[in-house]
């Protein structure tokens, strides 16, 4: 049984005040009235955990670049080339996405580990 069920438990019986609750179990008094908001809501299961991971996020990936980081580790790696993510970034940078095809490694203007620094550096 969770802490927040026996904490809710607890005061809807009347074997402790909200307070009393909050200090025998080391919670605040907010996180207290907090489970007992959740529980007059939805019951005992709205004292269940919940995931924290947001419900969207503005800054995701989108899923082509995804398949083209995907597809480019794999080509680079079955090429027994550097496919980290400096590489695999430096191909999205210099590549059209438009016009590459990631099947033919002549598209993408060959690997960061056949250049000299130098040439990098130009």
């Amino acid at each position: 049984m969770s802490k927040a069920r026996v904490v809710v438990s607890k005061i809807i019986s009347k074997q402790m005040s909200a307070s009393e609750a909050a200090a025998a179990y080391g919670v605040s008094r907010q996180h207290v009235h907090r489970w007992l908001a959740r529980y007059r809501d939805q019951g005992f299961d709205g004292l269940e955990l919940r995931s924290r991971r947001p419900h969207s996020n503005p800054r995701r990936t989108a899923s082509e670049v995804a398949e083209r980081i995907v597809a480019l580790r794999r080509e680079l790696a079955g090429q027994g080339l550097d496919h980290g993510p400096q590489t695999i970034c430096w191909h999205l940078e210099t590549a059209s996405p438009s016009a590459v095809d990631l099947h033919d490694p002549s598209d993408l203007g060959g690997s960061r580990a056949s250049r000299t620094r130098t040439e990098e550096a130009a």
